[in-house]
């Protein structure tokens, strides 16, 4: 960029002129130094930009620019993480109606179907076991009682000579007969 200062102007107009070519070396210098800056955030190469500048007008002007990008960038940042957080709560709202709204079917894979196979197997040993054990003769089996022997006191006897067989169960005790 060329700076000329004509020469057919009255001393007044000349001295705005020059004035004004000035300012608009300084603001030619100051945006020449922003466009070579890469980080406004980088120390170093604000000094090196500070030192390319000639005079304290073009140094203050070049800060004052340097702060304005650094305010601009943050505020930047500020709005995107504003968005992706906003982005974010609507995403966790939708999801949670999505849940409140569902009904839920659930597919069970092979390992669901083992252990409810070794449930019921468990149970059908289990039951297995209660029968053999009533039905083997490990306790006195009771004749056919007539009427009348109930008001004796045989039976009582005989009732006490049977045992209880108890089994631990995983939970609780179970009383076989």
């Amino acid at each position: 960029m060329k700076f000329s200062v004509p020469l057919s102007h009255s001393p007044s107009n000349f001295s705005k002129q020059l004035i004004q070519q000035q300012k608009q070396l300084c603001l030619f210098k100051v945006r020449k130094q922003l466009q070579n800056l890469n980080d406004p955030f980088d120390s170093t190469e604000i000094s090196r930009a500070l030192r390319n500048l000639e005079t304290q007008q073009q140094r203050k002007q070049l800060l004052d620019s340097i702060i304005k990008m650094r305010e601009t960038k943050r505020t930047q940042e500020e709005q995107i993480k504003q968005e992706q957080l906003q982005r974010l709560w609507v995403k966790a709202n939708q999801t949670n109606s999505k849940k409140l709204n569902t009904n839920y079917v659930y597919h069970r894979d092979l390992d669901d179907f083992e252990s409810i196979k070794q449930s019921r197997y468990r149970f059908e040993s289990e039951r297995i076991e209660n029968f053999y054990l009533r039905n083997e003769g490990k306790h006195h089996n009771f004749h056919r009682v007539s009427s009348l022997v109930c008001l004796t006191t045989d039976l009582e006897k005989k009732k006490r000579l049977v045992p209880l067989i108890t089994r631990k169960d995983r939970k609780n005790f179970t009383i076989v007969n």
